[in-house]
């Protein structure tokens, strides 16, 4: 939390959503984060396609379900 304009301008910054999907009681963890020596969760083994259209959008198939994440 930032107190830009103290007392009441306070602002709450946010610099990642990490989405979780759950299909029949069983999640899938879509992110991937690069560790030293490991990558985890591993969300890019259900990364189907990447473009820029003109951002990001991110295409991910789990379980036969295809899910596209738009960024704009």
């Amino acid at each position: 939390m930032a107190a830009t304009k103290p007392p009441l301008g306070r602002l709450v910054l946010l610099s990642k959503l990490e989405e979780t999907l759950l299909i029949d009681q069983q999640r899938f963890d879509l992110p991937a984060n690069r560790y030293p020596g490991v990558v985890h969760p591993q969300g890019h083994r259900y990364l189907k396609q990447f473009r820029l259209d003109p951002f990001p959008v991110f295409t991910y198939e789990v379980e036969g379900i295809e899910i596209e994440k738009p960024f704009s």
